[in-house]
């Protein structure tokens, strides 16, 4: 469990936008299906002001406007990253995702998604 809260420390001191970072957690644990860890990273994302609506939305993130084309990107990848399974993430995933983010920020989208995937596995 120490491991998991310094990835999101490590995670959230990578300079990325903090809410955006939120999204990405939630969306992990949405996808494990992890209630305890989607109600704690929803708090935690309203503490840092996330509107109410948006994260209500996440999980049909793709059917709604509520996401900027950045944020859009970055679920993509997580997404991507989480349901990988005996494969890599696809090259148009990672293409699309480098039109946002840096090969380093990818990097810290991808330990956010497994570090809330941890969090759901124990």
């Amino acid at each position: 469990m120490a491991l998991v809260c310094n990835i999101d420390e490590c995670t959230s001191a990578s300079g990325l936008d903090p809410k955006m970072l939120h999204l990405v957690r939630i969306r992990a644990s949405q996808i494990y299906d992890c209630r305890p860890c989607i109600a704690q990273y929803t708090s935690a994302a309203r503490i840092a002001g996330e509107e109410e609506q948006r994260l209500s939305a996440l999980g049909g993130w793709r059917n709604v406007s509520h996401f900027s084309p950045r944020e859009r990107a970055a679920l993509t990848w997580a997404e991507a990253v989480m349901l990988v399974v005996g494969q890599r993430v696809p090259d148009w995933v990672y293409e699309a995702s480098r039109e946002y983010f840096s090969d380093l920020d990818l990097i810290v989208l991808a330990a956010a998604a497994a570090a809330a995937s941890g969090r759901c596995r124990r």
